[in-house]
């Protein structure tokens, strides 16, 4: 399954934004997340930059993916203990440890937007 930051995948690809690809049934087992469960996080360069430039949405040979990480709940939250601060600072809230997908991409966003997911 895939879920995006926006409500259309083709959006979240057209304009390069977060991503999440799992597999439902290994995310989630006894009706909680699994949180040592590795997810793929992904995003594609921005359609706007391809057409600057290549002058195409399409060049032909370029590589359209800008992110290709594997978290797990547990990765993420580590990562986020690390930079508490600054993630709170820069997203204007805190979070709690995910309980579910939409939490987990949420986290993701913030992270990367603050320090990057790799």
């Amino acid at each position: 399954m895939r879920i995006g930051t926006d409500i259309s995948l083709q959006t979240c690809r057209e304009q390069g934004y977060l991503m999440m690809d799992f597999k439902k049934r290994e995310l989630f087992t006894g009706g909680k997340i699994n949180e040592d469960c590795f997810v793929q996080f992904l995003a594609h360069t921005p359609d706007y930059i391809l057409r600057k430039m290549y002058g195409t949405e399409n060049p032909v040979g370029e590589k359209r993916i800008m992110l290709d990480v594997y978290h797990s709940v547990e990765s993420l939250w580590e990562l986020y203990t690390e930079n508490k601060e600054g993630i709170d600072g820069c997203s204007g809230m805190s979070h709690d440890k995910p309980t579910c997908e939409h939490l987990m991409l949420n986290l993701a966003c913030d992270i990367n937007s603050y320090c990057g997911l790799e």
